[in-house]
C-alpha cells in the first residue's frame, strides 16, 4: 500500500516525531511504499526511513501553520491508500492522537474566543466529529475519554494503543554500578551527588520552571540535569537568575540522544508537567529504573501508579508537594524499591508493542476495538438524549441560520424537533435541504396556522421528540457552537434552566439572512465591533463565566424568563401537562409553565453567561391577544394549579391517531425528514 504519514514539524527531540519515523520504518519493513509530509524537516538522517517531502508553508502563529499545512496534505496525498497524521488535519484516515483537546484547556471566555481556539476546534472536529470517518489511535485512556467527552466520538473509530517505548531507549542493564560512575564521570559529577533529570523540549510546558523552584530550597548536593534545553537558550538565562547564589547545581546538556545513560546516573526523574497526554519519558524512566516524580496531568502517570516506580503529585499542583516528593526520594529504600518495581514492571508489560499494533490497525489486519475492550480503566460516559425543540412560523431563512448553527455545534449528541405553527412550503423544502448535515433525523411537526398558537405546537413537538431533556429555541435565535454543551453541563435534576439572548439590529439581521454572516463564529472582538455600531444591544451574555451555585440564587423567580432559550426535564414537562395551548397569540406562556414548574417543585437555575444566543430583529408582534393571555396568567397566579388545562395529555390521542398521515396542509400532521 501507498500510506502517507503527515507531521507538521519534524525534528529529533520531539516523541511525537519519533513515534512517526518508528512507525514509518516498522510499515516500510511490512513492504509498504511510505512518504512523510512534513512542512519543515530538521532531522539529519544517515538512512532515512523513508522518502521525506517538504510542504512547504508559511504562517506567522502555530495555528495558521496547521490549517495551512492541512490544505497542503490534502491535496498531496489524493491517491494514496492510506494518510495518517500526527497532528490536528484534514481528510486523515488516521489520526495518531498526541495532543489533547483544545476544549479540554479553553474555559475561560477570553481564551475560547481566539482564532488559535477556533482553529483547532475545527482541526478537531475534522478527524472527532461523530459524522467523521477518521479512525483514532489515541495514546491513552484519558486522552479517549476526553475526545469523547466533547465531541461523542464513537467507541468503534477509537483505539487506545499500548505504551511505545524505542527498545534502543529500554535498557535497564545500563543502571549498574560501573556503568553509573562512568557516565558520571563524563558530566564531571561526583558519585555522592543527588541528582535530578528533567527531559523535555518546552521548559514551561514540562514544568522546569517548578524544578528550579525545588532545586532552590534543595539540600546543596543536588545537582539538576537538564536534557534537551540549550546552555545559550532563553530557557537557561532565566534559570540562572532564578537561582542566584546556586547557579553551578543546575547543567543545561542541550539536545541529547543518550537518555538512557542519563537515566543511569540520575537519582530521580523530575516531570512535574502543565500539559501532557502521555509523557514518554515517564513510560522510559519506569523501564529503566529510574524512580520519578510526576503530575497527575500526565496520561502514563496512570503506569507510575500501577508500578509503583514513583509518585504521582495531586492536582491542583502544590509546589510543597512536590517538594516534599523529591524529599522523600533521598530514602536509599525507597528508591531502590521504586527502582526494581519499574524494571519488573517493563518486563511484564512488554511496552514495545504500541506502534506495531497501530501499524496491524492501519493495514486493515486488527479492526479498531472499542475503547472499552482495550483497557477495564475506562468507562465511557452515558450521556443525557437532548431534544432541541425549534419553533417557527413562515421565516424560512432565518430558520436556516439557525440550523446551521445547530449544525455547527461541538456537542452534536441530540435531536432536532422543527415546531412549526402553520409555515408554508417553503419551510418544508429548506428543511429536506438539512437532512444529511444534522447527525440526527430532523423531524418537522406542523400544525395549521390559526393564529399564534406557540404553546400548543411545542406540547406537539414535545410529543415527538425522544429526548429526557428539552431545550426550546425559537427559530429565530442562532445558538453559538458550544450552546449544546453549556445546556448540558448546566442540565441537574430538579432544576429547569433560562438562557438569554442579544438583540440584533435590523440592519445586521438582513446583512446576516442576505449575505450569509455568521454570528455564531464570532470572536469576543467582533462582539464588540458589532456592539460599538450599535448593531447588538449587549455584550454581557456572549461572555462565559463559571458561576457555580450562584447561579442557584433565585430559585422561586419566574420572571423575565422566555422560552427563546429554556430547557426543562421532559419528566418535568410531562408531570405539569406541558404548555398550556388556550394560550393564543404573543406572550405570556411560557410565564404560564413556570410558574407551574416552581408549584411542582423543579427550580430555576440561571443560565446567563453560558448559553446566550442571538436574536434576530423582527417588527414587534401583534400585541391584540395580550390582555386575554394576561387574564389567563393572572388566573394561574391566583391558583394552586400545577397542570395545565390544554396540555400535552388533550393532544396525546389525537397525535396518535394521526401520527402516520402526510402533511395536507388542511390538518395537523407529522413529516419526518429522515
Amino acid at each position: 500500500m501507498r500510506i502517507a504519514l503527515g507531521i507538521v514539524k519534524l525534528f529529533p527531540e520531539g516523541g511525537l516525531q519519533r513515534d512517526c519515523i518508528r512507525l514509518a520504518r516498522i510499515l516500510v519493513a511490512r513492504g509498504h511504499d511510505v512518504t512523510i509530509f512534513t512542512s519543515d524537516n530538521k532531522w539529519s538522517f544517515d538512512h532515512p526511513p523513508c522518502r521525506i517531502v517538504l510542504l512547504p508553508v508559511r504562517a506567522y502563529t502555530n495555528h495558521r501553520l496547521d490549517l495551512n499545512f492541512a490544505k497542503r496534505l490534502a491535496a498531496a496525498t489524493e491517491g494514496f491508500d492510506r494518510v495518517v497524521g500526527f497532528n490536528k488535519l484534514t481528510k486523515l484516515d488516521f489520526y495518531y492522537c498526541g495532543d489533547p483537546s483544545i476544549l479540554d484547556r479553553g474555559r475561560n471566555p477570553l481564551e475560547r474566543s481566539l482564532p488559535r481556539h477556533r482553529v483547532q476546534a475545527m482541526l478537531e472536529q475534522e478527524s472527532f466529529g461523530p459524522l467523521q470517518r477518521t479512525q483514532i489511535l489515541a495514546l491513552t485512556t484519558s486522552s479517549a475519554e476526553s475526545y469523547r467527552r466533547y465531541w461523542r466520538t464513537q467507541e468503534y473509530r477509537i483505539t487506545v494503543l499500548q505504551p511505545s517505548i524505542d527498545p534502543a531507549r529500554q535498557r535497564p542493564d545500563l543502571r549498574s554500578a560501573p556503568h553509573r560512575a562512568a557516565v558520571r564521570a563524563k558530566l564531571g559529577l561526583a558519585l555522592n551527588r543527588w541528582t535530578w533529570l528533567w527531559v523535555g523540549a518546552q521548559a514551561q510546558v514540562k514544568g522546569l520552571d517548578r524544578v528550579l523552584a525545588a532545586l532552590q530550597s534543595a539540600p546543596p548536593d543536588t545537582t539538576l540535569l537538564v536534557a534537551g534545553v540549550a546552555p545559550d537558550s532563553k530557557d537557561a538565562v532565566q534559570a540562572g537568575r532564578m537561582l542566584g547564589r546556586k547557579p553551578g547545581s543546575v547543567r543545561f546538556l542541550g539536545f541529547r540522544d543518550d537518555i538512557p545513560d542519563l537515566m543511569a546516573a540520575a537519582d530521580v526523574l523530575v516531570h512535574p508537567s502543565r500539559l501532557d497526554v502521555t509523557g514518554q519519558v515517564i513510560m522510559e524512566a519506569i523501564v529503566n529504573g529510574l524512580p520519578a516524580v510526576v503530575t497527575g496531568l500526565c496520561g502514563f502517570a496512570e503506569h507510575i501508579e500501577k508500578s509503583g516506580a514513583g509518585i504521582v503529585l495531586p492536582e491542583p499542583f502544590s509546589q510543597a508537594a512536590l517538594d516534599r516528593a523529591l524529599a522523600r526520594m533521598r530514602d536509599p529504600a525507597v528508591a531502590e524499591t521504586m527502582s526494581l518495581a519499574g524494571i519488573q514492571y517493563g518486563r511484564d508489560t512488554a511496552p514495545v508493542s504500541g506502534l506495531d499494533q497501530a501499524a496491524d490497525v492501519i493495514e486493515g489486519r486488527s479492526t479498531v476495538q472499542p475503547i472499552t475492550a482495550l483497557s477495564g480503566a475506562i468507562t465511557v460516559p452515558r450521556y443525557v438524549p437532548i431534544s432541541i425543540i425549534v419553533t417557527t412560523y413562515n421565516r424560512p431563512d432565518a430558520l436556516d441560520a439557525v440550523l446551521r448553527g445547530l449544525a455547527r455545534q461541538s456537542d452534536k449528541d441530540f435531536e432536532v424537533i422543527v415546531a412549526d405553527d402553520g409555515s408554508g412550503p417553503d419551510t418544508a423544502a429548506m428543511l429536506k435541504s438539512w437532512q444529511n448535515s444534522l447527525l440526527e433525523p430532523l423531524t418537522h411537526i406542523w400544525q395549521d396556522h390559526r393564529g399564534f398558537r406557540a404553546a400548543e405546537i411545542r406540547n406537539r413537538a414535545i410529543l415527538a421528540s425522544n429526548g429526557a431533556y428539552c431545550i426550546f429555541l425559537d427559530g429565530d435565535c442562532i445558538p453559538r457552537r458550544d450552546f449544546v454543551q453549556e445546556h448540558r453541563e448546566l442540565a441537574e435534576p430538579g432544576w429547569f434552566v433560562v438562557g438569554n439572548r442579544v438583540l440584533m439590529s435590523k440592519r445586521l439581521t438582513d446583512r446576516v439572512l442576505s449575505q450569509s454572516l455568521e454570528p455564531e463564529q464570532w470572536t469576543f472582538a467582533d462582539a464588540c465591533r458589532a456592539r460599538f455600531h450599535g448593531d447588538i444591544n449587549r455584550i454581557a451574555p456572549l461572555l462565559q463565566a463559571r458561576l457555580g451555585p450562584v447561579r442557584k440564587i433565585r430559585p422561586q423567580y419566574w420572571w423575565g424568563a422566555r422560552s427563546c432559550n429554556l430547557a426543562v426535564w421532559r419528566a418535568d414537562l410531562d408531570r405539569v401537562d406541558g404548555f398550556d395551548g388556550n394560550y393564543v397569540g404573543w406572550g405570556l406562556e411560557d410565564s404560564d409553565l413556570l410558574i407551574r414548574l416552581l408549584r411542582a417543585g423543579v427550580n430555576r437555575k440561571d443560565g446567563r453567561f453560558s448559553t446566550g444566543v442571538f436574536h434576530l430583529w423582527h417588527p414587534l408582534a401583534d400585541p391584540s391577544l395580550l390582555s386575554a393571555n394576561q387574564i389567563l396568567l393572572d388566573a394561574i397566579q391566583h391558583s394552586n394549579r400545577v397542570l395545565s388545562v390544554s396540555g400535552l395529555s388533550s393532544l396525546k390521542g389525537a397525535t396518535e391517531s394521526r401520527g402516520d398521515r402526510n402533511d395536507d396542509r388542511h390538518s395537523d400532521s407529522q413529516v419526518a425528514i429522515a
